[in-house]
């Protein structure tokens, strides 16, 4: 699925999904490296989502919106799993 967060108070600054792979501004690609790998708050408390590979797309959104400055989000993002007291959703640790 194609998707892109753009900044809504910083012009310049954005991460794009084509369905394959991120791109970003320079900015953002630098942090976008260097936090992809991590675990990734599903709340601004946890639980966490925990990537599956270095391709993880739902681990790029939620890396995107959380570094982005005053997300907006456009296209279609992926499914990102529901935070719940239990869940059985592959990749969520809590």
């Amino acid at each position: 699925m194609a998707w892109r967060v753009e900044s809504r108070t910083e012009a310049g600054r954005w991460v794009a999904h084509d369905g394959r792979q991120w791109t970003a501004d320079d900015t953002t690609r630098i942090d976008m490296i260097a936090l992809a790998d991590g675990a990734q708050p599903l709340t601004p408390t946890g639980p966490y989502y925990t990537p599956t590979g270095p391709d993880d797309e739902v681990a790029a959104y939620l890396t995107a919106v959380r570094l982005v400055p005053a997300p907006q989000v456009t296209g279609e993002p992926p499914r990102v799993p529901t935070p719940s007291a239990s869940s059985d959703e592959q990749g969520v640790v809590y």
